[in-house]
């Protein structure tokens, strides 16, 4: 094999892995700093959500000092969002919007300064990338606003298809997105994941491609939104939305996500969802 090189954008750590006998890095999947010039894309190769396609979708803004920032995140019951543990560690305010494909205008806004980071939370590897945040108050399911169920099961839906959604940014120097898009993707095995990233992929971590194109991808806004399959007439989150190549987001690599099922239990403990 002819080695390559190929310049990486180094934006949040330095996790150096094999990429067959190619180097490659991990970064966290940033969330979008409007305070800030953007410089990266949307959801690549998505489309427009559908009215109530994704009942369960959240768009967490956090502020802190003079930087605010916009990430994704999942109703996981009547008082939970369930987000990435980079997108809460180090700050005290979350806006959370349910109820609407528009990010600009949900059909409820709930601010809250109760988090729960995952103790283990390494912020250079990315490991255990996941956190919760209480809301004030219950909140009324309906057509617009359902938590979404999370999987008991050790199933690893190697090669299952899923869909990813979020508030991406749309181009590269556009701010984010207020409508909500998706993906179609598809999960593959750990051990091929490693065999890109290296051993930076854990047990409880999960990957996946673009399911029609390989640059199909999360990005920029995304942060720790949600990775769902189908079972049955059921929907299930399997992924928290975590990172992505430092080549890029579209540059054709796999996303990683933090597997739900690896958490399930330390997320009821934090949470009022059954064990």
């Amino acid at each position: 094999m002819q080695l390559f090189k190929v310049t990486f954008i180094l934006i949040a750590l330095s996790i150096i892995e094999i990429f067959g006998d190619e180097l490659q890095e991990i970064v966290a999947v940033p969330p979008y700093n409007y305070t800030k010039p953007p410089y990266s894309v949307k959801i690549v190769g998505g489309s427009p959500a559908r009215v109530h396609q994704f009942p369960w979708q959240a768009s967490i803004t956090s502020c802190d000092g003079g930087s605010c920032y916009i990430c994704g995140g999942s109703l996981i019951s009547k008082r939970y969002v369930l987000t990435a543990a980079h997108c809460a560690a180090g700050l005290t305010r979350f806006i959370i919007g349910l109820g609407s494909n528009s990010r600009n205008r949900p059909a409820i806004t709930l601010t809250s300064n109760i988090k729960v980071v995952h103790p283990q939370y390494d912020a250079k590897s990315l490991g255990n990338d996941v956190a919760v945040i209480k809301l004030p108050w219950s909140v009324k399911s309906n057509k617009a606003i359902q938590p979404i169920i999370l999987p008991r099961s050790n199933n690893t839906y190697d090669n299952a298809n899923a869909t990813v959604s979020g508030y991406g940014k749309t181009s590269a120097w556009s701010s984010s997105s207020d409508q909500l898009n998706f993906v179609d993707m598809r999960i593959i095995s750990n051990s091929k994941c490693r065999e890109i990233f290296g051993s930076v992929i854990r047990d409880s971590s999960l990957c996946a491609v673009g399911k029609n194109r390989s640059r199909q991808n999360v990005c920029r806004g995304d942060s720790g939104g949600p990775l769902v399959v189908k079972e049955g007439n059921s929907t299930v989150q399997v992924g928290v939305v975590s990172f992505v190549s430092a080549a890029g987001c579209a540059a054709g690599y796999p996303s990683g996500y933090a597997r739900v099922s690896s958490f399930y239990e330390w997320i009821a403990n934090m949470t009022d969802i059954d064990l």
